[in-house]
């Protein structure tokens, strides 16, 4: 039967010859965007369904077939319809159109995507026929036709002008049928060259819907992009595909292949089963927008055939065999059956690289809905249109600060409280009965709290080249680029648990954490004594307050055991997570490929963080290679033990990046190096030891001599550390000697005497607040130092200060002191400035 009427097809086809129109190949690059279903970018051509602002998510959607026959608008010769065809851009929910196709399947991810849709010449459902003795023939037949080459132009096109290197959003690739056909070809054609695989890191998913994919075009698409099918509900980078068909079907088709792999959209996983209860929602009808969209009708299974068997659609659904598609095909319900799952798939993949949230209202009736989300985003409101059960999940950016919910329910529902760092409230329209709203006036929760988008300048503290937005620089003034980059995380900057604090965790936008005592008094504390060597990379982050801190340590057995409790908390919650999505965007958009000599420096709880990320980030495979242009790492102010340091070393080996591992300093100008110290007093007893620092540490890095050994430095090589806290910098006035037991540096200096930071929590005798104020000199001569190493210049001019004299209570002759920024040295009671000249 399909033999014969694709034969016809072809008869008809012939006869028509001398009715077509002239063909023209698409131009995506007019201003009208005349050759586009959908272009956010141009006036008039955005989905009616995306969000009413910018989002920082792209959809790329290649529609199914909706030419069924030859046309005398089709180019005949080969059976790919003129781009002209007026079916194919009628404006009509119908399934024969490009726009009704994309209600039909893609339009679950408009709420929150920016869409682009290009018209393309495609195979007639009569020529597909004829050339889908497999769905290898098919996509053959595709791929040296007019369809792959419109949707490669396409493509040029958005990756070149739309969304190009340097401004990459992440984007999804949607299609079905023939749409998913051409990017199957796209993932193994287009992607596969070398200047184009790289555009896939910002790749969320491929969904590749309606066409199958086997084994073997699934290893050759991963040998040359590295994208891999998807089993799990999150990753991203990953190929998606299913063909759906009733129980009891033939598993022959032209849709997949004899070893087809499918994915299930209930599980996201590559097997298993699904019953109803786990669908959020699907189209009662397989077309229009509006029809009604409910959960809980259809399971998912896979078949031994690589299909999605669905149990529930009734038989009257199945498409008629002879088109060639499959006995008990449910081809047309591919996204309609599971609508609602697909959609938030999509937003789940797509939140940790793009920054949304998922936002829940709980307490309803399980048959109450929620008909839209309102949420606003830099001052003005977006919408989310949804049919979405109680207690269904939606995703916001997470740079919004209010969400509404517009609840359809009928007096009497309650909903559930909840705290949350958005104010959110609910909408109820004139024409919706008025819902009871409990004692507080709360009526969603955060499923967490606002994580920051590295993006927006407001979430970085300094930040050298934030471009598009105004860069935040030290003084708020533009500087000069140095060449060499510092990344630098603070230490613990709020001190209470507040009203901002979820599960001891301090919101991003903490009032103390941006106030002038919070990060700023941090950052003047510490790493601004490499101010004028680096452009300065620092970004806001989540953290613990000192408070919660010591609930660890309160609780804990020993202050060795504290430590590893307090590690384990960062390293599960957001101050690690927010730690590595900044150094993530640094390395994609301030340092590709880590080709830029950096610096990274921290205290306390940000060296806390640092620690996990040399054993976790830096370790991985693909981020070694960014350590080849380290110049070191200033991890003061918390200990590492002697395991982890080994494990660090070993486990940040590279040929392309570090041959030898991340190494702890043995001298003053070696690159690469990790650099550590804790400081206390003299004479601190064993067993008053600090959670700063772990059982059997890393013996520390001496400040002055830059050696991890027991050799003592005396005051007159310090460069120059705080006197007082008010900006003087002096020479010869602290002395440095390593214990290697407690693997901290001893400073024995009277002038320290009572400044203790005074609590045991940290050592009886700790010097915390002062581990960069008493080596500030010191710091900045090594770091040039090590630049120089690496780079062959000095950002600044190198110093040395020598001493007539080192009993400094006698005199106060020969001293330098850096005072307002700028440093003298004093002689026989004259004033000098740095080259010896008279002030």
């Amino acid at each position: 039967m399909k033999t014969k009427l694709f034969c016809l097809a072809a008869m008809m086809t012939a006869m028509c010859v001398n009715l077509c129109a002239e063909d023209r190949n698409p131009d995506y690059t007019t201003a009208d965007g005349y050759d586009w279903l959908y272009n956010h970018q141009i006036e008039g051509k955005q989905c009616p369904e995306e969000p009413k602002k910018e989002s920082n998510i792209d959809l790329f959607y290649v529609y199914p077939t909706v030419c069924t026959q030859t046309t005398e608008y089709s180019q005949t010769h080969d059976g790919f319809v003129s781009i002209d065809d007026e079916g194919m851009r009628k404006d009509t929910m119908a399934t024969s159109s490009a726009k009704g196709a994309f209600y039909m399947t893609s339009s679950t991810f408009a709420s929150y995507t920016q869409v682009y849709a290009p018209y393309y010449r495609q195979a007639t459902l009569e020529d597909e026929g004829l050339h889908s003795e497999t769905d290898t023939t098919l996509c053959n037949y595709l791929y040296n036709g007019l369809a792959y080459q419109d949707v490669k132009a396409a493509l040029d096109y958005y990756f070149t002008t739309i969304n190009p290197a340097g401004h990459r959003r992440p984007f999804i690739l949607a299609g079905h049928s023939q749409g998913s056909a051409l990017l199957r070809i796209v993932m193994e054609h287009y992607f596969d060259q070398p200047d184009k695989v790289a555009l896939l890191d910002s790749m969320v998913a491929c969904y590749a819907i309606g066409f199958g994919i086997g084994d073997y075009g699934l290893a050759q698409i991963e040998t040359a992009t590295g994208v891999t099918m998807a089993n799990d509900t999150t990753s991203t980078k990953v190929y998606i595909s299913w063909n759906t068909e009733g129980p009891g079907g033939c598993g022959v088709s032209s849709l997949w292949p004899s070893d087809a792999v499918a994915v299930n959209p209930l599980t996201w996983t590559t097997d298993g089963v699904a019953g109803p209860e786990a669908n959020t929602g699907a189209k009662q009808e397989k077309v229009a927008p509006e029809e009604d969209v409910r959960p809980g009708l259809y399971g998912a299974e896979i078949s031994n055939h690589g299909t999605v068997v669905c149990r529930e659609m009734p038989a009257s659904k199945y498409m008629d065999p002879s088109i060639g598609l499959g006995d008990r095909c449910l081809h047309a319900y591919d996204y309609a059956a599971y609508w609602n799952n697909i959609g938030e798939n999509g937003m789940q993949r797509a939140a940790k690289i793009a920054g949304w949230i998922p936002v829940q209202v709980t307490g309803l009736e399980d048959h109450t809905y929620i008909a839209q989300y309102r949420y606003k985003l830099q001052g003005e409101t977006m919408f989310i249109n949804e049919a979405a059960r109680a207690g269904a999940s939606h995703w916001v950016p997470k740079t919004a600060t209010e969400v509404q919910v517009v609840i359809l329910a009928s007096e009497g529902y309650k909903l559930a409280s909840g705290r949350g760092n958005a104010k959110v409230s609910v909408n109820v329209t004139e024409e919706m009965q008025e819902v009871e709203i409990d004692a507080t006036g709360n009526t969603a929760v955060w499923a967490s709290q606002r994580v920051p988008d590295y993006s927006y300048a407001k979430d970085w503290y300094l930040n050298h080249t934030l471009s598009p937005n105004e860069a935040k620089t030290i003084g708020g003034e533009p500087t000069e680029d140095t060449g060499v980059d510092l990344f630098y995380l603070y230490p613990t900057s709020v001190l209470v648990l507040n009203d901002s604090c979820v599960d001891g965790i301090c919101d991003l936008e903490d009032h103390y954490l941006r106030s002038e005592n919070g990060v700023t008094k941090s950052w003047n504390m510490t790493a601004k004594a490499f101010e004028g060597m680096v452009n300065v990379y620092a970004p806001y982050y989540r953290q613990t307050p000192s408070e919660k801190e010591l609930q660890f340590i309160e609780t804990a057995a020993s202050y060795a055991a504290a430590y590893d409790s307090i590690a384990k908390f960062w390293l599960s919650h957001a101050p690690y997570q927010d730690a590595i999505d900044a150094l993530d965007y640094y390395f994609t958009q301030f340092n590709p490929n880590g080709d830029r000599p950096f610096i990274i420096a921290s205290h306390s709880h940000g060296t806390g963080i640092l620690h996990l990320i040399m054993k976790h980030y830096f370790t991985q495979e693909e981020k070694k290679p960014l350590l080849k242009n380290l110049v070191a790492c200033y991890a003061v102010g918390m200990g590492l033990s002697k395991t982890d340091m080994q494990t660090i070393e070993k486990d940040t080996k590279c040929e392309t990046g570090l041959a030898g591992g991340v190494k702890m300093a043995t001298d003053a100008a070696s690159t690469g190096v990790y650099i550590m110290w804790n400081t206390e007093g003299p004479d601190t007893p064993d067993d008053m030891m600090s959670a700063l620092w772990p059982a059997n540490p890393t013996p520390a890095v001496n400040p002055i001599l830059w050696t991890q050994d027991t050799t003592y430095a005396p005051a007159n090589k310090n460069l120059g550390g705080w006197r007082e806290f008010d900006g003087d910098i002096e020479a010869g006035l602290y002395d440095a000697q390593c214990n290697l037991a407690h693997g901290t540096v001893v400073c024995s200096s009277s002038l320290l005497d009572g400044k203790y930071t005074g609590s045991p929590y940290f050592g009886l005798k700790s010097f915390h607040a002062l581990d960069y104020g008493l080596y500030w000199e010191n710091i900045r001569q090594n770091a040039n130092e090590r630049i120089h190493t690496m780079t062959g210049k000095y950002p600044i001019e190198p110093t040395a200060v020598e001493y007539v004299n080192d009993n400094r209570a006698s005199t106060t002759d020969n001293r330098k002191v850096i005072k307002n920024g700028q440093m003298v040295i004093i002689r026989g009671g004259k004033t000098y400035n740095a080259l010896g000249q008279e002030l």
